[in-house]
């Protein structure tokens, strides 16, 4: 099932990496209804919250924007010609070098969605993502590596700490 985009909607890329993926919780919640799903790669490290969530952190140079209170102009954000698709860097392909401790690569998911606005503000709303203010996670572009090359897309991350920098640095 899918909802296009009206005139006056834009539409959302969002990667998603735990219970939003395909046959998890809250796909069921939130990303039923959406234009494309392909698989795709970030660089970065996932490891699980005290609440028992899935958390990401990636690079902070891997950070290309970070969420605002204009959501309709953030899920236009990802098609300015600054954000566009770069044809290189596949990290899929199995001769693709590790990334440099403590990063790896996260399989995941970039859904489409037609109802980008809508569909922003509820899952704000579930990542607990308040812009401008301390948040459970952080809502970001980040470059996500597809077969066909890479994508900006919209992702929740955890803030970075002192304490994931000093338990994770150099670990493989």
């Amino acid at each position: 099932m899918s909802h296009h985009p009206s005139s006056n909607e834009s539409a959302l890329r969002v990667f998603v990496y735990g219970t939003l993926k395909h046959g998890y919780g809250n796909h069921f919640r939130l990303c039923l209804e959406y234009l494309q799903r392909i698989p795709g790669l970030v660089r970065g490290r996932v490891v699980d919250r005290p609440e028992g969530f899935p958390t990401l952190f990636v690079p902070m140079t891997d950070i290309l924007a970070a969420g605002t209170p204009d959501m309709h102009a953030d899920c236009r954000l990802t098609d300015t010609p600054a954000f566009q698709e770069v044809p290189a860097g596949n990290p899929a392909d199995v001769h693709c070098p590790p990334p440099p401790a403590p990063w790896r690569y996260v399989a995941g998911e970039i859904y489409t969605f037609g109802d980008g606005t809508r569909r922003l503000r509820e899952l704000d709303m579930l990542e607990d993502f308040i812009p401008n203010e301390p948040s459970m996670y952080c809502r970001v572009v980040l470059r996500v590596h597809t077969s066909q090359g890479t994508l900006p897309c919209w992702a929740y991350i955890s803030p970075h700490s002192a304490r994931f920098e000093a338990e994770h640095a150099g670990s493989p």
